[in-house]
C-alpha cells in the first residue's frame, strides 16, 4: 500500500547526513532498511511503500515526528542563521540496535565505508526481505531512561567504543537529545560559528535537550558547505547498497 510522505522533511539531510547508514539511491527512488522492513520512497510522487506493509505512521515516526526540529535553534545567536537554512532536518528515531551496530563500525571510517560494511553484514547475516536483507540482530532495546553520563560510561566499556562513538550511539541510536558528538566536521565548523572548538560538556550546558539537534545543524551545515571556510562534501546515497540487491 502506498502512503504519503510526511510534510516538510528533507530526505537527503535526514537519510544521508550521517545519522543512519541503511539507505541508498536507486534510480528514481530512495531505498532503505529499518526494523526488519524494506522502505521504498518516491520523492517525486511524494509517496512510500514497504515490505512488509506498514501503516502510515511507521515512516513518520522514523523520520523524527516526535523529535526536536531546527526551529528550536532558529533564534540562537550563533546557530540561528544556519538552522533556518535547514528547516527539514530531523533527528531520526532509529532502532537502538541498528544505530548501535552502525556506530560501533564507524571508528576510522567515513560514511561510504560504514555503509559498505553494514551492507556486507546484511548480505551475509541478515534475514531476507523483498530482494535484499535486513540488518542482522539482536534486536536489543537499550534502557533509554538511564542518565546520559551513566549510559556513556557503560558504552565506553565495550571493545572498540571510545567517547566520540559512545556519544554518537547515545545521540542517534538511543534517543538522548542531550548528546553532542564532536567529530572533525563539528570541531572545524564550531570554531567558525562559536569562536572556539565545541565540547560535549559545553554543548549540553548551552543547548540542553536541543544539543543533539544543534550537533546535526553544525555537522550537516558543514558538509553542505554552508559554513564559511569549509568546503562542501558529497552527501548523496552510496552505491554499496546495490550489492545487497539479489
Amino acid at each position: 500500500m502506498s502512503h504519503p510522505l510526511p510534510d516538510g522533511v528533507d530526505l537527503e539531510a535526514c537519510l544521508f547526513g550521517g545519522q543512519a547508514f541503511t539507505w541508498w539511491s536507486a534510480d528514481d527512488t530512495i531505498e532503505g532498511l529499518t526494523r526488519g522492513t524494506r522502505v521504498s520512497i518516491d520523492p517525486v510522487r511524494g509517496t512510500w511503500t514497504s515490505t512488509p506493509d506498514r501503516d502510515e505512521g511507521f515512516l513518520a515516526a522514523y523520520l523524527g515526528r516526535e523529535r526536536t526540529r531546527p526551529r528550536a535553534l532558529a533564534e540562537d545567536p550563533d546557530l540561528g542563521a544556519l538552522a533556518r537554512r535547514m528547516p527539514g532536518l530531523r533527528l531520526l528515531d532509529q532502532d537502538p540496535w541498528e544505530g548501535t551496530l552502525a556506530f560501533m563500525i564507524s571508528p576510522a571510517n567515513n560514511v561510504p565505508r560504514i555503509q559498505a560494511t553494514i551492507a556486507k553484514l546484511c548480505r551475509r547475516l541478515g534475514d531476507p526481505v523483498d530482494g535484499t536483507a535486513a540488518v542482522p540482530g539482536p534486536q536489543a532495546v537499550a534502557d533509554a531512561e538511564r542518565p546520559i553520563e551513566a549510559a556513556h560510561d557503560r558504552l565506553v566499556e565495550l571493545d572498540g567504543v571510545g567517547p566520540k562513538v559512545a556519544e554518537c550511539i547515545l545521540c542517534y541510536a538511543l534517543g538522548f537529545d542531550r548528546a553532542f558528538p564532536v567529530d572533525r566536521w563539528v570541531a572545524r565548523a564550531g570554531e567558525h560559528l562559536l569562536g572556539e572548538e565545541p565540547t560535549t560538556e559545553a554543548a549540553r550546558q548551552r543547548w540542553g535537550d536541543d544539543a543533539a539537534m544543534a550537533q546535526q545543524v553544525v555537522f550537516h551545515g558543514a558538509r553542505k558547505g554552508y559554513v564559511d571556510g569549509i568546503e562542501a562534501s558529497p552527501v548523496a546515497g552510496f552505491d554499496a547498497w546495490r550489492s545487497v540487491e539479489v
